[in-house]
């Protein structure tokens, strides 16, 4: 039996799926996270065979005909190249491709066809193709900031619940923080954030529990950070030259409803024609389209 595989390489856990020629699922598992940027190669190639090796035990018959791994950290030629080079290899007798795990969330999205990805997760960024002509906006880390994404989200709520405790403009978060981490003072926070044992995308939820019950600030910074992010979105659409654009937005915090609502009017209001492609469930099954249309993977420099 014919089978191809697709990796969905991600910052908490990695997802296996093997496809027939009908795009059929005839298999999956499970392993932990795979980061072409915080882990070595070594461990990064160990993960992989770790899933494809589990697949063969099973599946002994089975001809392999490809397998793509879409990579947490890996949008780059560099991640990508040493990566695929790595696991050539290991396994010689089937063609390998590597690309983002991005770049497989899109392939999903949109059947390998053109549109734009939305992803709002601990970090956000767009990522679009029109023409076989690929634009990304936004991904630019922690250090930088990516707005709307819960990292973000966290650090200017713990900016607006210090500047509270300091006393300055009241919010709800206050309250919220300290029941949900039984902290009393801003030391204590301030303590708790810079020993780890709080990370900023961990209030991302307190912050949107303070919006829905009404607290000015915290809504204020959703709208602000969404608006910040539909901009994005709305320079790729232009730099593409999209007239009716299709968008997919997927991460955890578009499952917000609250999110939700406020992500979905800033791209109505920034860009005049949307239409409105399904969420997705299995991004692996986008490294499969991939592999199997031998699709280039995309390499943002």
């Amino acid at each position: 039996m014919e089978v191809w595989l697709g990796i969905d390489a991600g910052g908490s856990r990695s997802v296996l799926l093997a496809v027939d020629k009908k795009f059929n699922i005839i298999y999956k598992d499970q392993g932990k996270s795979i980061h072409a940027r915080m882990m070595k190669i070594e461990d990064q190639v160990s993960r992989v065979s770790g899933l494809v090796d589990a697949f063969k035990s099973q599946h002994s018959s089975a001809d392999i005909k490809g397998l793509c791994i879409g990579i947490a950290g890996g949008g780059r030629e560099a991640e990508q190249t040493t990566l695929r080079t790595a696991l050539a290899k290991v396994y010689d007798e089937f063609p390998i491709m590597v690309t983002s795990d991005a770049h497989i969330a899109h392939a999903e999205a949109f059947q390998n066809g053109e549109g734009i990805l939305i992803i709002t997760g601990t970090g956000s960024m767009v990522l679009g193709k029109k023409d076989n002509r690929w634009d990304r906006a936004g991904g630019y880390g922690f250090l930088i900031g990516d707005p709307a994404g819960g990292y973000r989200l966290g650090q200017e709520s713990l900016f607006a619940i210090c500047t509270a405790m300091d006393g300055g403009k009241a919010t709800l978060m206050e309250e919220l923080i300290k029941n949900k981490f039984d902290i009393d003072t801003r030391e204590d926070l301030i303590l708790h954030i810079y020993d780890n044992s709080i990370l900023p995308a961990q209030i991302a939820p307190i912050l949107l529990e303070a919006a829905e019950k009404g607290d000015y600030i915290a809504a204020n910074i959703i709208m602000d950070n969404c608006t910040k992010l539909a901009g994005q979105v709305a320079i790729a659409s232009e730099t593409l030259g999209f007239i009716n654009t299709p968008l997919c937005v997927i991460g955890g915090l578009f499952k917000n409803a609250y999110f939700k609502d406020v992500l979905t009017s800033c791209l109505n209001e920034a860009i005049r024609d949307i239409k409105w492609v399904r969420d997705i469930s299995e991004p692996a099954l986008g490294a499969c389209r991939l592999i199997m249309s031998q699709a280039s993977p995309v390499a943002m420099q």
